[in-house]
């Protein structure tokens, strides 16, 4: 039924129709079938006594495609109640009203919110029983904190963090093969190790049925005897970064000069072989010197090891020390060549309870491998918007946040189980031009709905492929 515009060139179309801009999605939600997510969430998730109409697996799900869609408010959910062709690939009549879905997250409590963490657990179980066919030799699980404000003043739990802003302290707990692992909401004045022993209690022993290793990384904010000790009694190794204190250093500065080892890092992008690397002006360390600004060049980095004794009663710890040298340069003249002002030492710590089968290097650069959890955050804040907090109840907002975890989850297992690994690092906005945003038709023949995706796609072979998986 086509209305009279009031609007030249505006034509709103009611009724049924078969095109959508969200032909990925099928792929999304055939494997979401396959891993059984709507049944293990309606077996472990009891909010509603009565369902008229909708199951909890229909709100969730709802929330979770909505955010996968690029959705950053409860509201969004109405895209996809609006569209014929989503419910068509949905499987579905119709779907919950954006308010249905803000009333259902009002209805979590303490032990619903429990539970829903748990069926994302489980179906984390089942995902990894397909992606890991074999029992790998190494997984690094990786915690950090984020402080992430909030501008409202009616959001509960909401608190100073230690950096003076308001708002929410997240424990994010990733693995560093596939992106994913889980998301705990905090009050904001929450210190950014609450909670994380209880995470890895939960996690660790997962993990470990298949892989051979589990190391625990994080930065000096997660260097705690009760961290270590609880990685120790779960059979799993750590590598934690320490405060560089006075101490510390002066015990750097009593090591051995014999001891230190050149030291270069494994973890820095190599040139193609065959080809050289371009040389040219550093336009960086050029404007340093032209403004007026002292500028800093790294020169040499050294490595060495001592012990890191942590009582009488328990055995030492391995210390890696970090070396690097760094040169000052004053401001650049025109046609002078000037000598560095002053060199300076800054150093880096490590504890750990690795064998000395890895040596110093080994452990400087497993431990470093952590910094590419801070993209992963990234991505979850502004990727898949995980961090909107758009309810008034704090349960509320943890219960969407376990949403928007299971979206990120997805994306992870798409990458896992069907495409080639290397999509399991894209960021959100590249997987989604490429294999959610796709312009398709949708018919639904007798009982059977088909999509025909339109027009030409880069990526088109490794989509057939991971249908045909």
């Amino acid at each position: 039924m086509d209305h009279g515009p009031k609007h030249p060139g505006l034509h709103v179309i009611e009724g049924e129709q078969e095109a959508t801009n969200f032909g990925g999605l099928s792929l999304v939600t055939t494997i979401a079938r396959k891993l059984g997510i709507p049944k293990i969430i309606n077996k472990t998730v009891s909010i509603f006594q009565q369902h008229r109409p909708y199951t909890e697996s229909n709100h969730v799900l709802s929330l979770c495609y909505s955010i996968f869609l690029g959705g950053s408010a409860i509201e969004d959910v109405s895209i996809l109640q609006g569209s014929e062709p989503v419910k068509k690939i949905l499987g579905a009549t119709r779907l919950p009203d954006p308010t249905t879905c803000g009333d259902f997250l009002g209805r979590f409590k303490a032990e619903s919110l429990g539970h829903l963490a748990l069926a994302v657990d489980e179906i984390q179980a089942v995902a990894w029983k397909k992606g890991f066919k074999k029992k790998g030799h190494l997984a690094c699980i990786d915690v950090d904190s984020h402080v992430h404000a909030v501008y409202g003043n009616q959001r509960e739990g909401a608190d100073l963090s230690y950096k003076g802003t308001f708002g929410f302290h997240p424990l994010i707990v990733t693995l560093e093969q596939t992106g994913e692992l889980s998301l705990v909401n905090r009050p904001g004045n929450a210190t950014s190790a609450e909670g994380v022993e209880i995470e890895l209690e939960r996690h660790v022993p997962r993990v470990k049925e298949h892989f051979r290793t589990v190391v625990v990384r994080g930065d000096s904010a997660f260097f705690s005897g009760e961290v270590m000790a609880t990685c120790e009694d779960l059979g799993a190794k750590f590598t934690f970064s320490t405060p560089c204190n006075e101490s510390m250093i002066n015990l750097a500065e009593g090591i051995s000069d014999s001891h230190w080892r050149p030291f270069k890092s494994s973890n820095r992008p190599k040139s193609k072989t065959g080809t050289k690397r371009r040389k040219g002006k550093n336009l960086r360390r050029e404007t340093l010197r032209k403004r007026g600004k002292r500028g800093i060049k790294r020169t040499h980095e050294w490595v060495a090891e001592t012990e890191y004794s942590r009582g009488d009663e328990e055995e030492p710890l391995r210390l890696i020390v970090r070396k690097v040298e760094l040169e000052e340069h004053p401001k650049q003249e025109k046609g002078k060549r000037l000598k560095p002002i002053g060199i300076r030492y800054e150093y880096q710590f490590i504890v750990t309870n690795l064998s000395t089968k890895y040596t110093p290097k080994a452990v400087v650069d497993l431990h470093y491998r952590r910094c590419n959890q801070e993209n992963i955050i990234e991505q979850i804040t502004s990727g898949a918007l995980a961090m909107r907090y758009p309810a008034r109840e704090f349960r509320a907002n943890s219960a969407y946040l376990q949403c928007a975890r299971l979206a990120q989850n997805l994306k992870c297992w798409v990458a896992l189980l069907l495409l080639p690994p290397e999509v399991i690092h894209w960021e959100w906005k590249r997987f989604r031009l490429h294999f959610v945003y796709l312009a398709a038709r949708v018919t639904r023949h007798a009982r059977q709905v088909t999509v025909t995706l339109i027009g030409e796609l880069r990526f088109g072979d490794w989509i057939m492929n991971a249908f045909t998986a």
